[in-house]
């Protein structure tokens, strides 16, 4: 399996449309501690935020170590990342 990555980075909310098709997320990297939150949905659109696709949140700390963690979750439709806060963290799919 190949495997890609999106950067979710930002000081505001905001909604990305990290991939429209069927793939597994693989794993997430916070590189830095910030304070915000990524919320994760498996749709194919941003619109596609109700709390049937929500798969979880993902809090952007890690102290003073960066911190990488394996998921390995199947997403049907895609996957999209809301942003709460300031954020900055690697999500890697395939």
């Amino acid at each position: 399996m190949q495997y890609g990555y999106t950067r979710i980075s930002g000081t505001a909310a905001g909604t990305s449309l990290v991939t429209d098709r069927s793939m597994v997320l693989a794993g997430i990297f916070i590189g830095q501690n910030k304070t915000g939150t990524v919320s994760l949905y498996d749709s194919a659109t941003t619109g596609g935020t109700s709390s049937s696709n929500f798969m979880g949140d993902i809090q952007n700390t890690c102290g003073s170590v960066p911190v990488g963690s394996k998921i390995n979750a199947s997403l049907r439709k895609g996957l999209v990342a809301v942003t709460g806060g300031t954020t900055d963290m690697l999500l890697i799919w395939g």
